[in-house]
């Protein structure tokens, strides 16, 4: 079975790389790859590595487009971050067929390059499963059935319970490692290694300061092949509880310091 993880490109008015990662699809990619997977990845978001700072900050790749209607009074540059349609496509025909596609999402207002990275991968491998995650799909449920008819199944945060049913339902399989989303203890690491070496710098979600990972390989399990500067997830929910934020999960770690 295969699996292939992909991290869509976006449409914003303002983006930089800061230590960015799509942690959530690593996670799954890493589940998924102990089940007996094989696990790829398409990472859309591309940074301008000449303009890379030695923390492992960088400006993404871009590209003007035209404002969407809704947006026209904002008095702004509007672009795609990350490579285009085109170079997507031409990235999935090198990559082995998959039975399953997952894409991640982030910000609720990212939405449209996910919805059109799910409509060009269902066009060119009908018969995988295309399967949608993340913030923007745990937040705005509705929005998210209505707009990707190309999507298979919609995951939230709080159920991935759902991914493992639906895996195990469709190809008549059984996963016998299924650990809940917010047990930080239980779950792998996540797959870092699919980055070719030294393309990806992140920071730790706690400390917001790059780790180099030999302070950490005596403690964590890590692949010998990782990034060299990489992330610690440390948390899974927020210190601060405030009205305007919707993550409903409260602070859990796995790791003291």
């Amino acid at each position: 079975m295969r699996a292939l993880l992909i991290n869509p490109y976006t449409y914003d008015f303002a983006a930089y790389n800061f230590w960015s990662a799509p942690i959530g699809p690593l996670r799954v990619g890493a589940i998924l790859r102990q089940n007996g997977f094989e696990v790829y990845l398409i990472d859309c978001i591309k940074v301008r590595e000449e303009k890379r700072k030695d923390d492992g900050r960088a400006p993404f790749i871009t590209q003007r487009v035209q404002v969407p209607p809704p947006l026209s009074g904002i008095q702004k540059t509007f672009s795609r971050y990350g490579f285009s349609r085109d170079e997507l496509a031409q990235a999935l025909l090198h990559v082995p067929k998959p039975d399953i596609l997952l894409i991640g999402t982030l910000f609720t207002y990212w939405y449209l390059g996910p919805k059109e990275v799910s409509e060009l991968v269902k066009s060119l491998f009908p018969k995988a499963r295309v399967i949608l995650g993340g913030l923007y799909v745990t937040l705005c449920r509705q929005h998210a059935t209505r707009s990707f008819k190309a999507c298979d199944l919609l995951v939230p945060h709080n159920a991935i319970w759902l991914l493992y049913e639906y895996i195990a339902r469709e190809f008549s399989i059984k996963l016998p490692f299924t650990p809940p989303a917010f047990d930080l203890d239980s779950l792998p690491y996540p797959c870092f290694d699919l980055y070719p070496p030294n393309t990806l710098r992140t920071t730790s979600h706690l400390l917001r300061l790059p780790i180099p990972l030999h302070l950490l390989r005596h403690t964590l399990p890590l692949p010998p092949d990782c990034p060299e500067v990489q992330r610690l997830p440390t948390r899974r929910g927020l210190p601060l509880a405030h009205s305007r934020c919707r993550e409903v999960r409260p602070l859990r770690r796995c790791l003291p310091l």
